[in-house]
């Protein structure tokens, strides 16, 4: 078992997991204890952050579980003509090749954050350490302590993430490589998937995508709209905005921006890298099959007046069997998802996007007009 899929452990995500639930119910409990009912003044930033990141473990650590599925599921669509040696391999290449990205990822997003804590309480570290020298800490240091735990657990958890960012890209890649393979990946008009057969990975890549909406819609929520906004949700208690709320802004944009990134190669990338593969055979069977099917269904009825009504039945079999394919070419889809599950996931996908910029943008367009 190489570093990574050690890493990513279901056992050892879990057991991490429960740590930062554990820590998360005892941040409850200090906000009841300090501010009871007063919930304006909860650490809402903190609480919501964690329990985003437990929903995104609990649904993530089924994710190897659905790609197995989405190619067991493509061979049976007579899609994939691959054996299970075949397959193995195929998962094997990618897998060789893209776990450098894993771990690149997960130091990445690890940086990332750590930076963002460094930009954010650098100032407010210097104080506290002039503090400790002079041995004036309140509480005698007990807050230092759980600080630096929260420290260590956000930058862990950042960690994790990134390594599950670099999943999601290495699960990326496969479609560039099924992509350009024609031999062994087919495109099937008329297929009963409704996806001409590749509806298996296109719900695939659609799950990768719906994941990464869990941090993009969080971080994009807090810098452009909850954070500007906060100074009239004033905390009943204090009558002041959380200390050094304001200052995440800007740490959050610059992570929004990663996460699209990996939006853009988990989801985006993949799913545009099918639909070419699709149009290219749509256009392929446009041009190569679909004349001769008309100039053979056309042909038919002559055929058949010309050999009796003996055989009218089974040339008008095989006229109906003509018409079927040549209709199915016409009307291929372009989409690697059938249109009801796009249509009904289209919203969601460009709010991950459209939303936060429109929540940044629409305020600042009312005030120039």
């Amino acid at each position: 078992m190489v570093q990574t899929d050690r890493l990513l452990d279901p056992k050892l995500i879990g057991g991490f997991t429960a740590i930062v639930a554990i820590f998360t119910a005892y941040q409850l409990a200090l906000n009841f204890q300090a501010y009871h009912f007063a919930w304006a003044c909860w650490d809402y930033m903190l609480i919501s952050a964690n329990g985003c990141f437990i929903a995104a473990m609990i649904l993530v650590l089924s994710l190897t579980r659905r790609f197995d599925a989405a190619l067991r599921q493509l061979r049976l669509n007579n899609v994939l003509m691959m054996s299970d040696d075949d397959v193995a391999d195929l998962k094997h290449r990618v897998g060789q090749r893209a776990r450098p990205i894993e771990l690149i990822s997960g130091w990445l997003i690890g940086a990332v954050v750590l930076g963002s804590f460094i930009f954010v309480f650098g100032e407010f570290m210097a104080t506290i350490g002039s503090a400790w020298r002079l041995n004036r800490l309140p509480g005698g240091g007990w807050a230092l302590v759980e600080f630096g735990f929260f420290v260590v657990i956000s930058i862990l958890a950042a960690g994790i993430a990134g390594l599950f960012f670099g999943r999601l890209a290495r699960y990326g890649m496969l479609a560039s490589v099924l992509s350009d393979d024609h031999e062994r990946l087919r495109v099937i008009p008329g297929h009963f998937d409704g996806a001409c057969g590749l509806k298996p990975i296109g719900d695939f890549y659609l799950y990768q995508a719906l994941l990464l909406a869990i941090p993009i819609l969080w971080l994009g929520a807090w810098w452009a709209w909850v954070i500007p906004h906060y100074k009239s949700l004033v905390c009943s208690v204090t009558q002041q905005p959380q200390m050094l709320f304001a200052e995440w802004r800007g740490p959050f944009f610059v992570q929004w921006l990663v996460v699209l990134g990996y939006f853009f190669i988990g989801f985006v990338r993949p799913f545009y890298q099918l639909r070419r593969r699709i149009r290219t055979t749509r256009l392929a069977l446009v041009r190569n099959e679909a004349p001769r099917l008309e100039q053979e269904i056309l042909a038919t009825p002559d055929r058949t007046a010309t050999l009796g009504r003996g055989h009218t039945e089974s040339l008008d079999d095989h006229r109906e069997r003509l018409s079927r394919r040549l209709w199915s070419i016409n009307t291929m889809s372009d989409w690697p998802m059938d249109s009801a599950t796009l249509a009904k996931y289209r919203s969601l996908l460009l709010g991950e996007v459209l939303l936060p910029l429109g929540a940044y943008l629409i305020p600042r367009l009312g005030n120039l007009l």
